[in-house]
């Protein structure tokens, strides 16, 4: 059992029962909650009593959860349901209204690490991106390094191609 807010319900559940999830996020009587196994992005509104999915068909596996405000969270992971951490086709996604709608940022970043989000509107992301032609049996770690930051909420992205 985790230590949680006065208030909340210790564990995140569904009308089956418990769920093991990847990562929580409180903020008010507002949780979010994702898990990449089961493939959802949850949220609650009242304090975790109760949890209904939210998630999007544009992240599959999310690995990846930021929540800025109550109603603004950044989510990332695979857009495929292949292995997490070493998916080809990695997607970032955003909600401004609380997940009933979603944004999937139109930068591509083939093998996601890390996304930082500094606020709702200024993200960094690092990763690699694979060349148009690249064959399927290539090592990842052979290809470049790249910081992308926003500051327009993913509208548009300055590129940077780190040193190796």
């Amino acid at each position: 059992m985790i230590n949680v807010p006065e208030g909340w319900k210790g564990s995140v559940e569904d009308k089956n029962g418990k769920i093991a999830v990847t990562n929580v996020v409180l903020k008010g009587k507002r949780g979010w909650a994702i898990d990449y196994h089961l493939m959802f992005v949850a949220r609650s509104d009242d304090a975790g009593k109760t949890w209904r999915v939210v998630n999007s068909e544009k992240c599959h596996m999310p690995w990846g959860l930021h929540v800025v405000s109550e109603d603004c969270a950044w989510v990332w992971g695979s857009h495929t349901t292949e292995t997490p951490w070493y998916s080809t086709e990695s997607s970032i996604i955003v909600t401004r209204d609380g997940g009933k709608t979603w944004y999937q940022l139109p930068e591509k970043v083939d093998f996601l690490y890390n996304v930082e989000v500094l606020s709702e509107d200024h993200v960094i992301v690092f990763g690699r991106i694979r060349p148009d032609i690249w064959p399927e049996f290539s090592d990842p770690l052979a290809l470049p390094v790249v910081r992308l930051e926003t500051f327009d909420g993913g509208k548009t992205f300055k590129a940077d191609f780190l040193k190796q």
